[in-house]
C-alpha cells in the first residue's frame, strides 16, 4: 500500500506537468484559428483525462509498480490523444460552415455547396 501511495504522489506531479504543457500548447496552437482552438480543446481534455485515469487505475489492473504503471499511463495518454483527435475532427466536420460539408463561411444559411 505504501508503494502505491508513493506512486500516486509521483503520478500527481507527472499529471501536473502534462496538464501545464498541454495547456500551454493548446493556448499557443489555438490562438491561430477558431477551428484549431475547438479541436485542441477535445484533444487536451481527452489526453489529460486518460492520463489521469490510466495512472490511477494501472496498478489495479496488474501493472507492476512503478515501471508498468508508468507505461500504462503513457499508453493511456496516447489513446486519449488519438480519441481527442478523432472527437475534435468529428465535431469540426459537423459544425455549420464546415468546409468538409461543402459550405463556405459566406454561403447562404440554407444552401449547401459553393456560392
Amino acid at each position: 500500500m505504501e508503494a502505491y501511495l508513493s506512486y500516486l504522489g509521483d503520478h500527481a506531479v507527472a499529471l501536473a506537468v502534462v496538464f501545464a504543457v498541454g495547456r500551454a500548447l493548446r493556448r499557443d496552437i489555438g490562438a491561430k484559428s477558431e477551428g484549431r482552438r475547438v479541436h485542441g480543446r477535445y484533444v487536451f481534455w481527452w489526453a489529460v483525462g486518460a492520463f489521469a485515469v490510466g495512472g490511477a487505475v494501472g496498478p489495479w489492473l496488474g501493472a507492476d509498480l512503478p515501471n508498468g504503471a508508468i507505461g500504462f499511463s503513457g499508453f493511456c495518454l496516447l489513446v486519449g490523444w488519438l480519441a481527442g483527435t478523432l472527437h475534435g475532427a468529428i465535431v469540426l466536420a459537423a459544425r455549420p460552415g464546415s468546409a468538409s460539408r461543402g459550405r463556405t463561411p459566406d454561403a447562404e444559411p440554407g444552401r449547401v455547396g459553393p456560392v
